[in-house]
């Protein structure tokens, strides 16, 4: 008796088994960063997040906001200029900065008054995730304070950053608004 019919009906009932699927490893997700509370306290002249470090620079007005749960820092300056035309100048200068800076990436800027009746704008790009959030504020008289955060890191993509960025957003509303 041939073999070939016992094996066909073999390997049918073989392959019509209800088999549960092997498990995998699954890819390790990435943590989910988790929001540092809004509390403040002044350094440097300016209001700053408690969970934030200031270094100051080599240069008198430099100084860095450093978020260390973020891997971010604000880079900020604050000039002081002798007459109308070169504050006008340096914010022609910074505005340009905060343009190339976006990228042409869209984003929102929101303009106000600061308490201390200081003119502000702070520039959200969360597509250039580099440099998200910027700002620019003057007294309109002789100081100019402009600041960008940037991200440090590989790989880095706008839905990864984007907890940090509103918590970032968020402390340097507060920060322009206390000017």
């Amino acid at each position: 008796m041939s073999r070939f019919p016992l094996i066909f009906p073999l390997m049918i009932l073989a392959g019509c088994t209800n088999k549960q699927p092997q498990s995998v490893p699954r890819p390790q997700a990435w943590p989910r960063l988790t929001e540092i509370p809004a509390s403040y306290r002044a350094e440097n002249g300016v209001m700053v997040n408690d969970s934030a470090m200031v270094i100051n620079g080599e240069t008198e007005g430099w100084f860095d906001i450093v978020y260390p749960a973020y891997n971010v820092k604000i880079n900020c300056t604050m000039t002081s200029v002798g007459s109308p035309t070169e504050l006008r100048e340096a914010i022609d200068n910074r505005l340009e900065r905060l343009e190339r800076n976006a990228a042409g990436a869209p984003g929102e800027m929101t303009e106000f008054t600061s308490d201390g009746n200081w003119g502000c704008l702070l520039m959200t790009t969360p597509a250039a995730v580099a440099t998200p959030v910027q700002f620019l504020a003057t007294d309109s008289i002789s100081r100019l304070f402009s600041g960008t955060a940037v991200f440090s890191g590989k790989d880095m993509k706008a839905d990864s950053v984007a907890p940090a960025v509103s918590v970032i957003e968020r402390d340097l509303l507060y920060m322009l608004k206390e000017l």
